[in-house]
């Protein structure tokens, strides 16, 4: 009896584990580019920047949805962990967060 009452609780403490590490991605802080890293993306307060080589430029408010990033309302990438891959305008790059 004590065996499944330890199994049972061992079973949901590992669904809400998972459940929990399987929630939308989040952004925050710097991320820069792994080419050349003279570009970076900036996500805090919920608006983003870009810099190139040092010259920062507003692009807007964020929004992480799932993986996907959307800036201003529109996909601009995806995110996975502390990788950032931008995806937009015919133009692909992959980010690292610093």
């Amino acid at each position: 009896m004590i065996k499944r009452i330890v199994s049972l609780l061992l079973v949901v403490l590992l669904l809400i584990a998972l459940l929990t590490a399987c929630g939308g991605a989040s952004l925050s802080g710097t991320y820069k580019d792994t080419a050349t890293g003279m570009t970076s993306f900036v996500f805090k307060d919920g608006k983003a920047s870009t810099s190139v080589m040092g010259i920062e430029t507003p692009l807007g408010s964020y929004e992480v949805k799932g993986n996907d990033l959307y800036i201003g309302g529109v996909k601009a990438g995806t995110v996975n962990g502390d990788t950032l891959k931008i995806t937009m305008a015919g133009f692909s790059a992959e980010y690292k967060k610093q």
